[in-house]
C-alpha cells in the first residue's frame, strides 16, 4: 500500500509540474437521539402573532438562549412529573365558558426534549391554551409520518425550521379525541421543532406523539451543518486531488450537511483565522443554522481556536474536533526558523514540493508565515495564554502515530515525509511526521490513530494503510456529532 502510494505520488507531482400516507414502523433503522443537554434555544419569541390562519412566514421567529430564560416570566416548570394529580384530576370536569388564549401562546410553549426518529413520546397538556414544543433532527428528503392522539384532545401541530428559517407547516384535527395523522418531508438536513397545542380545554390533556419512517430511512444528520477545515498547504495544488479524500461525498450521501472552508494553503493563523470566521459566517446565513461543527486537521484546528477564542465566535460554533493539530506547537517549525538557510532550507523546500506548493516569493513567504503560527515558542509562549478554551465549546481531538519500517505500531511513515519524521523523533519522540503526537492532546481527547499526517486525511489518492480507514474514521467523527447532540 505505501508503494503504490509513493508511484501514486510520483505521478501527480510529474503531472503537476507538467501542467500546472401509510405508517411504516421501522424500529430498528434509528437509535434514539441523545436527551437535549446543551446550550440551545429553549423558547419561541413571536411578537404579535395569534395561533390562527394568520401565521405568515414573515412574522418574527427564532428561540431564545437558555442563558436568557430568567428574563421571561411565562416560563413554566416542565420538570413536573406527568402523573402529578394537581394537574390531572378531574379531567372530565365542567370545561364551559369562554376560553382567549394570549397572543404570546406559542411563545409560552415547554421545551419536552428531542423526539425519537422511531419510537413514542408521551405527556400531557396543562389546561386551556397550553403548548409543548419538540426538537426533531432530521436528514434531507428523510420523510417521517406522525400518529398524534389524546382522547381529550383536538390536536394543533406547527413544524418550523430547520433552524432559525421561518417556514411554518400547520397540521390541524378539528374534531376532539380523534387523532391527527400526518406526514412531513424535510428539504435540509439540521434541526426542527414541533409545537403542539390545544386552544379550547380547560383540563390538562394527555397525549401521545408517534413517529415512524416512511422515506429515507437510512439517512442521517447532526443538529447543526458541519465544516471541515483544512490545514497547512491543502495539497490546493496537487493535479485534483481534495485534502479530505472523498471525505465531503460520503458524508454527503449518509445524508449530512457538510461544507468545505477555503482557506489560503499557507499563512498566518491570524490571517487563515478571519477567512475562517467569514466562511462560518456564510455557512449560518446559507442555511440559516444557530451554530455550526467544524473538524479541523491540522493547522486548520488552531485557526478554529483562533475563530472561537479569539475573534469571539464561540455563540455560533457548537463543536470542535481536531485532529493532528499542533495545540502545542511542532519543532519542526521552530527547526526550520532557526536555520533558514542550511538543514532548516532544505526540509522547508521539502516540505513545500511535497505539499505541492508554488516555489514562488509570496507562496514562501506565507509559509513562513504559517511556520511561525505552528512553532512551539509562539503556540506555547503566545497563543495558548492569549486563547483559552470558551466553556460554551465542546473540545475533542485525535492524535497521531507512525514509526519506521522495522518497527510495529500500526503505521509506516511514507517516504515523502520520512526526513521530518525523524528530525520529531530525536526532538520530541512519537509523531507523525509533521505533528508531535501529545502536542495532538487537547480538550476530551480520544485517542492516537495509526496514521501518519498523510493518512489521517486520506493522502495520496485514498492511499492509507490495512489499520487505518480513513472513510471509516470521518463517519464515526459525524456519528459522534450526532451521539453528543451536536
Amino acid at each position: 500500500m505505501k508503494s503504490l502510494r509513493a508511484i501514486i505520488f510520483a505521478i501527480l507531482i510529474i503531472s503537476y509540474f507538467a501542467c500546472s400516507e401509510s405508517i411504516e414502523l421501522i424500529l430498528d433503522t434509528f437509535s434514539s437521539l441523545p436527551s437535549y443537554d446543551i446550550i440551545a434555544r429553549n423558547f419561541l419569541d413571536i411578537e404579535n402573532i395569534v395561533l390562527d390562519d394568520s401565521l405568515h412566514e414573515e412574522d418574527i421567529f427564532n428561540w431564545r438562549d437558555v442563558e436568557y430564560q430568567d428574563s421571561y416570566d411565562g416560563i413554566i416548570d416542565s420538570s413536573v412529573d406527568t402523573t402529578d394529580a394537581e394537574y390531572l384530576q378531574d379531567i372530565s370536569g365542567d370545561i364551559s365558558g369562554e376560553i382567549t388564549c394570549p397572543e404570546d401562546m406559542v411563545k409560552a410553549a415547554r421545551y419536552m426534549g428531542d423526539l425519537r426518529l422511531i419510537g413514542t413520546e408521551s405527556s400531557y397538556l396543562r389546561e386551556n391554551c397550553d403548548a409543548v414544543r419538540y426538537s426533531v433532527v432530521v436528514p434531507q428528503g428523510a420523510e417521517f409520518s406522525f400518529f398524534i392522539k389524546g382522547e381529550y384532545l383536538k390536536p394543533l401541530v406547527i413544524i418550523s425550521g430547520p433552524g432559525q428559517k421561518r417556514s411554518d407547516i400547520r397540521f390541524e384535527q378539528p374534531q376532539r379525541g380523534l387523532p391527527l395523522i400526518f406526514s412531513f418531508k424535510s428539504d435540509r438536513s439540521g434541526e426542527y421543532f414541533l409545537t403542539l397545542s390545544q386552544v379550547d380545554y380547560k383540563k390538562a390533556t394527555p397525549y401521545s406523539i408517534t413517529i415512524s419512517c416512511v422515506d429515507r430511512c437510512d439517512k442521517i444528520s447532526t443538529r447543526y451543518p458541519i465544516i471541515m477545515v483544512h490545514g497547512f498547504s491543502g495539497f490546493k495544488n496537487i493535479g485534483p486531488i481534495e485534502y479530505f479524500y472523498n471525505v465531503p461525498d460520503t458524508l454527503t450521501s449518509l445524508g449530512y450537511d457538510v461544507h468545505i472552508a477555503k482557506l489560503d494553503p499557507y499563512n498566518s493563523i491570524e490571517v487563515r483565522g478571519g477567512q475562517l470566521a467569514n466562511f462560518v459566517d456564510e455557512v449560518l446565513l446559507k442555511t440559516d443554522a444557530y451554530k455550526v461543527n467544524i473538524i479541523a486537521h491540522s493547522q486548520g484546528g488552531l485557526d478554529s481556536r483562533y475563530v472561537i477564542s479569539a475573534l469571539m465566535k464561540a455563540e455560533k460554533i457548537a463543536s470542535l474536533i481536531t485532529v493532528a493539530t499542533p495545540h502545542y506547537g511542532t519543532p519542526l517549525a521552530d527547526f526550520i526558523l532557526a536555520d533558514p538557510t542550511g538543514a532548516g532550507k532544505a526540509a522547508f523546500d521539502a516540505i513545500l514540493v511535497v505539499m505541492g506548493a508554488a516555489l514562488d516569493s509570496e507562496s514562501k513567504a506565507n509559509a513562513m508565515a504559517s511556520l511561525h503560527s505552528l512553532s512551539v515558542a509562539y503556540i506555547t509562549g503566545e497563543f495558548n495564554k492569549k486563547y483559552q478554551d470558551d466553556p460554551g465549546v465542546k473540545y475533542f481531538s485525535y492524535a497521531g502515530k507512525t514509526c519506521r519500517v522495522w518497527e510495529n505500531c500500526g503505521d509506516t511513515v511514507d517516504v515523502e515525509i520520512s526526513l521530518t519524521y525523524e528530525l520529531l523523533r530525536s526532538q520530541v519522540g512519537d509523531n507523525d511526521g509533521i505533528v508531535p503526537t501529545a502536542s495532538a492532546m487537547w480538550g476530551n481527547f480520544l485517542g492516537v490513530l495509526p496514521a501518519d499526517h498523510f493518512d489521517e486525511v486520506g493522502q495520496v489518492a485514498g492511499v492509507t494503510n490495512e489499520n487505518f480507514n480513513h472513510i471509516e474514521f470521518y463517519k464515526s467523527l459525524a456519528r459522534l456529532l450526532v451521539d453528543e447532540g451536536f
